[in-house]
């Protein structure tokens, strides 16, 4: 026999249309924030680690401040099914580009060129 979940006190419900909307808006500051991190790695001439290093401290203090200021701590309520430090690093590897576009493109505009 399989051990009976009890049932939760507290529904889940949430409106498709608003978490969609919450995922945008979060994804519209993160790429805000992640084009002027790499514009900064570049009009400063980090190269190698140290860019890097600027996209990943970037990234997350975004992304805690998002989860500070907007969320009040509580990242389930507006995006469903996922955990304070999955919400701290999803969508990293696809800032990471936008960041190394940026980052090379105001590198050689300012230091190449």
């Amino acid at each position: 026999m399989q051990p009976q979940q009890q049932p939760s006190d507290e529904p889940e419900l949430f409106d498709k249309a608003s978490v969609t909307s919450n995922m945008k808006a979060i994804g519209y500051i993160r790429t805000i924030s992640t084009i002027v991190g790499g514009f900064s790695a570049g009009i400063f001439g980090f190269t190698g680690f140290k860019g890097f290093a600027l996209f990943v401290i970037q990234y997350l203090l975004t992304s805690m401040a998002i989860v500070a200021f907007n969320f009040g701590g509580r990242t389930k309520i507006y995006v469903p099914q996922t955990s304070n430090l999955a919400f701290l690093v999803s969508g990293m590897g696809n800032e990471a580009l936008a960041f190394v576009l940026y980052w090379t493109l105001m590198y050689a505009l300012v230091h190449i060129y």
